[in-house]
């Protein structure tokens, strides 16, 4: 097995699934600054090097602020230096490793109590006019075994942000998911883009979506973003021409697995003749992680928090040959020594801050740790018809395309109508039940042999003991993730059943393994609900938009008053229930003749 490397670094892209990696080996040189005098020297070697065709890694703790400028106040740093560098001739390609690892739950050092309290003292900082803003951040620790590049490789598959790194400086081991660019160089040209604003992710495609604007549109959110904007372009003002400095795509909000987050990019031309040491005294640290202003805010920090961050809110930067450089920001990140992994979460205090909700988000952003990779396709099963064609292809193409945003993957969906006509060209002159599977860009198609309608006596279906959590994703999307409901259709059928009937954990009807269902009760056809945890099914959705079935809940307790109950699915069109058992075949609904 290869030795794995010193550094990785993402090179992102504007897709997630398209972002790259390099990666760096066998050092020449390597460094430390343990001393705040020693910073600039140490810059100005980096410059030389890149001068003389060199790559330089480099760690930059939180607690080299004051390396930077005296007034910015830190706690003595920990087991980091103030900041480490590696210089490289090279780079090479990306391998992951997968050598084992095991990452434990998180144990945080301070209680939701101490962290509220605390949160308060800040919000009065706030309403004195000390501050507008301050980052109040946590460390928390996990076990940690195994090896730590395999533990970088598998978070990283699973996570995908643009700004993830690796740095193993000897003794401690970064492991950096960061999805917040701190600074970029390209020429005189230099960006930033500060990150504020969380929203977690929801399981469906609505309701994520409806997160996604509702954040984008958050008054407090886009207040918050905006002071730590503001503060950027008066750093970068420090260092840019005069009048260059100019904000890009304001308040734009990206899913991540576990949440969404809000971003602006700020722009400006460099001075002539800067030293890197100038641009990392006008900017470092990051805004979106002291607050503002920043060096009254680092003051309040450092009464606030009990500890040295570390690596944590500092920045993994990547200097090239000829000058050009990016920095993260390191959250989202890992510092591993031992058997320990520390972790640090935050969120931004501002005067509307609620701190039960500050310390949901602090757990909320904790999640990453617990993100594994998950190897699955997405597909789509629809009828093909000899003289119509593919039944609701339009449909069954928009759900696709939605689950394809959901989780971050391509739809590729010229290709899939250009095979599609070619399968089209095979098929035999009669129905077809077809399903497509979507692997990444990977396309392929199987003909199912399966029965294109229901019982024509009625159906009866089978209500299994198994609740559904109605806060799990697969549940909203066709994945081959299948949850363990899908494996029940056999028992139904060796209790004389068609098809399954789920309750979610609220005793509320859902769906079935392949198919919808509509209650009649007073007349009128209910639809359950998406948030009750079922599929946004083609021929439940045709029943609602057509007017005849509106969304709603039917509890357990409410069958008695059902009076009617219909299955369908775009492949099979739709049937009545005419009996409802339980897995143990008692009886607990029977419609005896079937209404016209």
């Amino acid at each position: 097995m290869s030795q794995a490397p010193t550094a990785v670094f993402t090179i992102p892209a504007s897709e997630p699934f398209r972002h790259r990696f390099i990666a760096f080996s066998d050092p020449i040189a390597t460094w430390s600054v343990s001393h705040a005098a020693d910073m600039r020297k140490s810059l100005d070697r980096v410059h030389e090097l890149q001068c003389a065709g060199y790559y330089v890694c480099a760690a930059f703790t939180y607690e080299a602020a004051a390396a930077f400028d005296r007034a910015l106040v830190t706690h003595l740093p920990g087991k980091l230096p103030l900041a480490w560098f590696a210089a490289f001739g090279s780079e090479h390609e990306f391998s992951p490793e997968e050598r084992g690892f095991t990452l434990g739950e998180p144990r945080f050092t301070i209680d939701k109590d101490g962290y509220v309290a605390a949160v308060r003292k800040i919000l009065e900082h706030i309403r004195s006019g000390d501050i507008y803003q301050a980052n109040f951040t946590v460390r928390a620790l996990c076990d940690f075994s195994g090896d730590a590049f395999s533990a970088f490789c598998a978070l990283q598959d699973a996570v995908r942000t643009p700004y993830a790194c690796y740095i193993n400086t000897g003794e401690t081991q970064i492991v950096s998911m960061s999805p917040e660019l701190f600074i970029e160089r390209t020429g005189n040209v230099i960006h930033s883009q500060p990150m504020k604003g969380t929203a977690a992710r929801r399981p469906s495609w609505d309701e994520d979506e409806a997160a996604r604007l509702a954040l984008k549109t958050s008054e407090k959110d886009r207040a918050e973003l905006t002071m730590i904007v503001d503060l950027m372009r008066n750093d970068f003002g420090r260092i840019c021409r005069t009048g260059t400095v100019e904000i890009f795509n304001p308040f734009t909000v990206t899913r991540y697995p576990t949440v969404h987050q809000m971003t602006t990019r700020v722009h400006g031309e460099l001075m002539d003749k800067l030293e890197l040491f100038d641009i990392f005294r006008a900017v470092f640290p990051a805004g979106s992680i002291t607050g503002a202003p920043k060096i009254r805010a680092t003051k309040i920090i450092y009464e606030a928090e009990k500890s040295a961050r570390g690596i944590y809110c500092g920045s993994l930067a990547l200097f090239k040959p000829e000058g050009d450089f990016f920095a993260n920001v390191a959250i989202r990140t890992l510092e591993i020594s031992g058997n320990i992994a520390t972790v640090g979460v935050g969120s931004g205090i501002v005067a509307d801050s609620d701190p039960e909700r500050e310390w949901d988000e602090v757990l909320l952003k904790a999640k990453f740790t617990r993100l594994r990779p998950q190897k699955f396709a997405l597909y789509e099963s629809f009828r093909y018809e000899p003289k119509a064609g593919f039944q609701n292809l339009s449909d069954h193409m928009n759900r696709l395309r939605h689950s394809c945003k959901y989780y971050g993957r391509p739809f590729p969906e010229d290709k899939i109508r250009a095979k599609l006509h070619e399968l089209q060209m095979t098929l035999a002159d009669a129905p077809n039940r077809v399903r497509l599977d979507l692997d990444g860009e990977e396309i392929s198609f199987k003909l199912i042999p399966e029965e294109l309608g229901w019982s024509p006596e009625g159906v009866t279906v089978m209500i299994p003991e198994l609740r559904l959590d109605p806060d799990d994703p697969r549940l909203y999307h066709k994945t081959t993730l299948r949850p363990e409901k899908y494996t029940l259709r056999a028992k139904a059928k060796s209790v004389g059943a068609e098809e399954c009937l789920f309750l979610n954990t609220r005793n509320e009807f859902t769906e079935g393994t392949i198919s919808s269902f509509l209650f009649q009760t007073d007349g009128k056809w209910i639809a359950p609900a998406l948030a009750c945890g079922l599929l946004p099914g083609i021929w439940r959705d045709h029943q609602i938009h057509s007017g005849r079935a509106r969304e709603g809940i039917v509890s357990f307790s409410e069958l008695d008053r059902v009076e009617r109950i219909v299955i369908g699915n775009s492949v099979r069109g739709e049937q009545d229930v005419v009996c409802i058992i339980l897995e143990d075949g008692t009886e607990v609904y029977r419609k005896e003749k079937i209404q016209s």
